[in-house]
């Protein structure tokens, strides 16, 4: 048996990033399978990040209805905001591993964010966004980490998030430390692609589906070596060679995706996608620092806040003088406390509305120093992009800054201003490339697609109905139309939605424990999504 559908998702991989290295001849395999495919633009979810994208691409829903906003989430208690980390426990749709699981089709995910604890399958999951040392209560089936280790290739310190590495990338020499970086990424890449075909030729499932998340590490850290826009004139030595990496990573890449690709036959359809795009990041915007001088928010001592014992991510403000805030770096999105009863902190209820224009509005007048360009080219209002059940979760504003980059949360005495060293940042934009039996072939899509079709493509490959209750219940444009004539798209009953996320579901691992919470921070701060 082979797969019937190949799912590869390179998180954040663009094709600005991509084409070049297709065209230069380091990525061969892509190229060509580019070609006799199809491909199109993808568009991540309102904010492009990836809990939130991903999630939509393995439930056809957006954020709004799937719940799953960041890679934090907090629960203002009116004296107070506590933060936890987002689980599969706070997803409220029902994921297309779970719908073929319900029809009598095997899957195996692997890498995936939003994962563990793990639903338990038909088939293998081990989740992405782990701390190496916990993996084996993590994995599923459980015996498959027994299996696991008879590898001598398998080493799951390289495999997993190496907490105790990853800062390195952040702080000392930067360049030998992007070198390091690549190297790193490499190896890591290489325990999924092990992990991947020793499922693929011992017990395939229907639905196969693996992220490769070096694409996103690497751009974050190592923008300088894939934009000519930032080539030096004159490259040293250690410029060079961790240019050599960094194209050595993409040639691995490639290597992995035609060893996928062929062991799932002749007769698979294969999709690879990204839950966003790329680009260079410029700006410093202190948007807590801004609240706090419209007198909105309140700093506090940070050696108060470490006595009192609170759990290791915890903002360092005054609760009962703050009345707007952000979070995290990574979800750019201001919330606003609403006083629950009077003398609560927060606005009254009453004043909401003209609460938000006003910060819309000063928001949209903060200007870039240097150039005296806004500095924010958009801002999403949580009841338009985000509408759904889950809303209530959303931030009331998302901005979108003008370089795409993440926002600042810690205080500072300028609001604005340009980075010294150029990184990358999530762009809304990733890619969608698709071939095998019963696709089209050699096209180019004008429009883009969408996110939410591409559980109901996955769907329709599998030969399953899709659910009713989908956002966007037909599969992508991407079909030849010899296969959409004989076996016409079927709509079936809806995905099972939860109010509160979808912990009635059996899960054959407890949530994380504080010392894995702890390390999870650990590797956002070094990626640059926290502080």
């Amino acid at each position: 048996m082979k797969p019937r559908t190949l799912l590869i998702a390179l998180d954040g991989a663009d094709f600005r990033v991509l084409d070049p290295l297709m065209q230069e001849g380091v990525m061969p395999f892509l190229k060509a399978f580019a070609e006799r495919g199809v491909r199109a633009d993808l568009l991540s979810s309102p904010h492009p990040l990836t809990p939130p994208s991903f999630s939509t691409m393995v439930t056809g829903r957006s954020p709004g209805h799937h719940g799953i906003f960041d890679f934090v989430r907090g629960e203002d208690k009116g004296r107070g905001v506590f933060f936890t980390l987002y689980s599969a426990n706070d997803l409220r749709c029902e994921t297309v591993w779970s719908i073929a699981d319900r029809q009598g089709l095997s899957s195996t995910a692997l890498n995936f964010v939003m994962t563990s604890p793990v639903t338990p399958v038909r088939g293998y999951v081990v989740p992405g966004m782990v701390q190496w040392k916990h993996l084996r209560r993590h994995v599923h089936p459980p015996a498959f980490y027994e299996t696991l280790k008879t590898f001598p290739w398998f080493h799951p310190r390289s495999m997993c998030w190496d907490f105790d590495h990853i800062g390195k990338a952040i702080v000392g020499d930067y360049q030998t430390d992007s070198r390091e970086w690549i190297r790193h990424h490499i190896e890591r890449e290489s325990q999924w692609f092990h992990i991947a075909t020793h499922i693929m030729e011992h017990d395939p499932t229907d639905l196969f589906s693996i992220v490769f998340d070096g694409t996103d590490k690497l751009q974050h850290i190592c923008w300088e070596y894939l934009d000519p826009a930032f080539f030096p004139e004159q490259p040293g030595a250690e410029w060079q060679e961790a240019r050599r990496l960094t194209l050595e990573y993409f040639r691995e890449l490639d290597g992995y995706l035609r060893g996928l690709v062929e062991r799932a036959g002749p007769d698979s359809r294969v999709f690879i996608v990204s839950d966003h795009g790329f680009g260079p990041a410029h700006l410093t915007f202190r948007v807590n620092q801004f609240l706090c001088n419209l007198g909105h928010l309140a700093w506090r001592d940070r050696d108060k806040s470490l006595a009192s014992g609170e759990k290791e991510f915890q903002l360092d403000l005054d609760w009962e003088k703050t009345v707007a805030y952000c979070a995290t770096r990574s979800s750019n999105g201001v919330f606003i406390r609403v006083a629950r009863r009077p003398g609560d902190p927060g606005i009254p209820p009453d004043r909401y509305q003209a609460f938000r224009d006003e910060l819309i509005a000063a928001f949209r007048g903060v200007k870039d120093p240097e150039t005296g360009l806004p500095v924010v080219r958009d801002i999403l209002v949580r009841d338009e992009f985000f509408a759904g059940p889950a809303m209530d979760l959303a931030p009331d504003l998302t901005l979108v800054l003008d370089d795409y980059g993440m926002v600042w949360t810690s205080p500072g005495d300028r609001l604005v201003e340009h980075k010294r060293q150029i990184k990358g940042t999530h762009h809304p934009l990733g890619v969608f490339l698709a071939a095998g039996a019963g696709l089209r072939e050699g096209e180019t899509l004008e429009k883009t697609l969408t996110m939410e079709q591409i559980a109901p493509t996955l769907l329709y490959s599998l030969d399953l109905p899709i659910p009713e209750n989908f956002e966007s219940p037909a599969p992508a444009p991407v079909f030849a139309a010899d296969r959409l004539q004989a076996r016409p798209p079927r709509l079936g009953p809806p995905a099972w939605e939860a109010a509160e996320g979808s912990g009635d579901t059996a899960a054959s691992a407890p949530a994380a424990t504080d010392e894995e919470e702890k390390a999870v921070y650990d590797q956002l701060r070094a990626l640059g999504y926290m502080e």
